[in-house]
């Protein structure tokens, strides 16, 4: 069930300038908020989970500073879990780990270089929230 925000300009003045990292913009909560953002003025810059490096250092050199993550990646099951894939020898096939690979690591690795380059920033404080 979709669910519709309304937003007024006032309240969402504070991030025109800033600049975010979506990960998961391809649909839904991530694509919405994506373009939220850019009709508000922010500068985002959106990649792949296994670009996050690229991705975070990127955004860093081009605007000196990252000033939100949204880490939104993550897909549903891509594997059979009930249906058993034998090799030539009999054995059964290791599943897929895609799923857990961008939906988990994924998002543990975008809060993780999150950290390291808020960090880097002078108004750094650990006492801010880093919400999961």
């Amino acid at each position: 069930m979709a669910v519709e925000f309304t937003f007024k300009d006032k309240d969402m003045a504070a991030v025109k300038g800033k600049s975010v990292i979506i990960t998961g913009c391809s649909y839904g909560i991530g694509l919405a908020t994506a373009k939220l953002l850019l009709d508000l003025g922010a500068s985002t810059d959106v990649g792949v989970w296994n670009d996050l490096v690229n991705l975070f250092k990127t955004t860093h050199e081009k605007y000196g500073r990252i000033d939100q993550v949204l880490a939104n990646a993550g897909i549903g099951p891509s594997a059979d879990y009930f249906s058993d894939t034998i090799d030539d020898d009999g054995d059964l096939i290791e599943l897929s780990s895609r799923t857990h690979d961008i939906t988990f690591k994924g998002n543990v690795n975008t809060g993780t270089l999150a950290i390291y380059y808020k960090k880097k920033q002078p108004e750094f404080s650990s006492k801010k929230k880093i919400i999961f």
